[in-house]
């Protein structure tokens, strides 16, 4: 795993982009990442009650992770009525690779739909491969298509080929230099490790 953050000012060091991992159990970790809309103190604040939230109910229900996301989601509808937020969460089964994992970003948004529901989906990792979660700021450019933050990540993701996850975050975070962002950017990296991976199927 690596992690990284950066601001979208150099007048504000804090935004409302997160990541998150939880050690469920031998088998299994969540893992998280979302972004309150806007950036700067406020969202900050909001930002850290929504983690505090997430981890209560990924204890009681993060091998579940469209229940997770639902009741997350109706935390922000009670409690923070004025703000939206997208998110993924996601859940990793070690001793397959599998990733299954649901996320809310535009439509439905976190927060402001009750009773909002989120497909699930589920996917294979095969050895070397890495699962790159990251907040929309990292792609975000002001007068520019989504489409184009998106390719341009995906070429840096083809330069970054035999990289250990940290200098890949790091080429990630800071892929474009003197770019202006307008959000702060949060992510994680996170890629399996074939030798753990055979320790624990040994002691199983």
């Amino acid at each position: 795993m690596a992690t990284c953050y950066a601001p979208g000012s150099d007048m504000v060091m804090v935004g409302g982009g997160w990541y998150d991992l939880s050690n469920l159990d031998e088998d299994h970790i969540g893992l998280s990442v979302g972004g309150v809309a806007g950036h700067g103190l406020p969202q900050a604040a909001v930002m850290a009650q929504v983690i505090a939230a997430l981890r209560g109910i990924v204890l009681r229900c993060g091998t579940r992770p469209q229940a997770v996301l639902t009741e997350l989601n109706e935390y922000l509808h009670l409690y923070h009525r004025g703000q939206m937020a997208t998110a993924a969460y996601l859940l990793y089964h070690r001793p397959t690779r599998t990733l299954t994992y649901v996320k809310a970003g535009h439509p439905p948004p976190i927060g402001p739909v009750p009773g909002a529901r989120y497909r699930q989906s589920e996917t294979t990792l095969i050895e070397g491969e890495s699962v790159l979660l990251y907040t929309d700021g990292l792609i975000e450019r002001r007068r520019e298509p989504l489409d184009t933050g998106l390719a341009r990540l995906t070429e840096t993701a083809l330069r970054g080929s035999g990289m250990n996850v940290h200098e890949l975050s790091e080429l990630f975070l800071h892929h474009q230099p003197g770019a202006d962002y307008p959000d702060d950017r949060a992510l994680l990296l996170a890629r399996p490790n074939p030798t753990l991976l055979t320790e624990l199927s040994s002691k199983l």
